[in-house]
């Protein structure tokens, strides 16, 4: 199973395009791709074969290219080599081509946007039929149609679409920052979507005594909710798709007696944002934008992953018909997930509104309003796969206690079982806790 649904530094749309042109036959580039640049990049005379052969094969949609992953995204080489079609395709900086992680990066956004299928069987993907309308589009303006369509299928843009659109309506202050953003993002109390307190940030900046240490903090502080933040945001402001715009906006907090301002880099929507937002909904005779939710996009922490996204695939599947809290479990029971609080469930049912889909709540019932597709729930998993692991049982029973703690805080479980690598954001949610629990008291 390759990963899809959450993507971070995923490169430029322009270069998407080319990826996806690959894998159609008739394309220039994958016609430049076999005859010339893969003969002039390539030293190694086996792997230019084997490039040429992957290109050259009909075992895929529609008698496209069926190609190994291993083929696309190549190795990790020397600044002088590349071993990789999308590293052949794609000039790096500084490189001939750019790094197998950044190829990775462009089949998991091909991929979540469907340009891409996957075989399991021998870990290779394909053109899809959305695919070739991509790479068969006459202009740039035909292909970013089809790539604004894509955005409004895939649910964190609706939820950025969302936040910032509230934002616009009801404050002074119209622009969002990526904390700001990243906060209100993905599944909250998980690892796997972390964001950094903004606060902690603008007084870290304020304290710094040098350029290249505001620089370092700027670039290294943010959860992985924070990095899909500023992904996302940077597509919208894309000056094709113009949904969503840059700004600056001015921070200040204040610690104790002292009060510490900074400037970050902050996003606006634009007029052109807020009506395609109002369409992505589905609303009276209007059925909205169909959204797109792969398995894999359930969770993406490293541990208990399958039974998270196992539990969660079942609960969306339970609610395209309105039910309580007590029909979900019932619904989850028969599917041999026993272990699963109400408080529990409510939690993920929140959190799919965070993600982006529209989830309606009436007479203590929940439906999900989006028509959902591509969400495929795997029939390989083992009984060990619908079991929580000690971490999730610990949070399923948690939630019972923590009545007006935000859940969010559930996510130092797993920094805490993390080691060393999650180590500063551990301590910077510690702090934020320490806050928290302070006006809990003063309130």
């Amino acid at each position: 199973m390759r990963p899809r649904g959450w993507i971070q530094d995923s490169g430029s749309f322009e270069n998407l395009i080319k990826v996806v042109e690959l894998f159609d036959k008739n394309s220039t580039t994958n016609k430049l791709l076999t005859n010339k640049f893969i003969r002039d990049k390539v030293l190694n005379l086996d792997c230019q074969e084997y490039l040429v052969k992957s290109l050259l094969n009909e075992d895929g949609y529609k008698n496209n290219p069926l190609i190994e992953y291993k083929a696309l995204v190549g190795s990790r080489t020397n600044k002088e080599e590349v071993d990789g079609l999308i590293q052949v395709l794609i000039p790096g900086q500084s490189r001939l081509g750019i790094v197998d992680w950044a190829c990775d990066n462009f089949i998991r956004l091909a991929y979540t946007f469907n340009y891409l299928q996957y075989s399991e069987k021998n870990d290779s993907f394909s053109i899809t039929e959305v695919g070739l309308k991509l790479a068969n589009a006459n202009n740039l303006e035909e292909k970013f149609e089809i790539i604004k369509h894509s955005l409004l299928s895939y649910p964190p843009v609706t939820r950025i679409l969302e936040l910032l659109n509230v934002q616009y309506q009801n404050s002074q202050e119209p622009s969002l920052t990526k904390y700001e953003i990243g906060r209100e993002l993905g599944f909250k109390g998980e690892a796997g979507f972390t964001s950094y307190s903004q606060k902690t940030v603008v007084h870290a900046l304020s304290c710094a005594e040098s350029n290249p240490e505001r620089t370092k903090i700027k670039n290294n502080w943010e959860g992985s909710s924070d990095k899909y933040a500023r992904m996302i945001s940077k597509w919208l402001c894309h000056n094709q798709v113009g949904w969503v715009q840059t700004a600056r906006k001015k921070i200040t907090v204040q610690i104790g007696e002292k009060k510490f301002t900074s400037q970050l880099k902050s996003y606006q929507i634009t007029l052109e944002g807020i009506k395609i937002f109002k369409l992505s909904r589905a609303h009276s005779r209007h059925p909205g934008v169909e959204k797109s939710v792969g398995f894999e996009m359930l969770s993406t922490k490293e541990n208990a992953r399958n039974f998270l996204r196992l539990r969660r695939a079942y609960i969306l599947t339970s609610i395209k018909n309105t039910k309580n809290l007590a029909q979900i479990q019932d619904y989850l029971k028969a599917n041999s997930m026993n272990a699963v609080s109400c408080e529990t469930i409510k939690d993920d049912l929140d959190n799919f509104a965070r993600i982006g889909l529209d989830i309606a709540f009436s007479n203590n019932k929940y439906k999900i309003r989006d028509k959902i597709i591509n969400l495929e729930i795997p029939q390989d998993f083992t009984e060990e796969d619908s079991q929580p692991d000690y971490i999730e049982r610990s949070k399923d029973m948690l939630r019972k206690y923590l009545e007006k703690l935000d859940h969010g805080y559930l996510d130092m479980l797993d920094l805490g079982a993390s080691g060393r690598k999650k180590s500063r954001l551990f301590e910077t949610r510690i702090v934020d806790l320490l806050k928290a629990d302070s006006t809990h008291k003063c309130n």
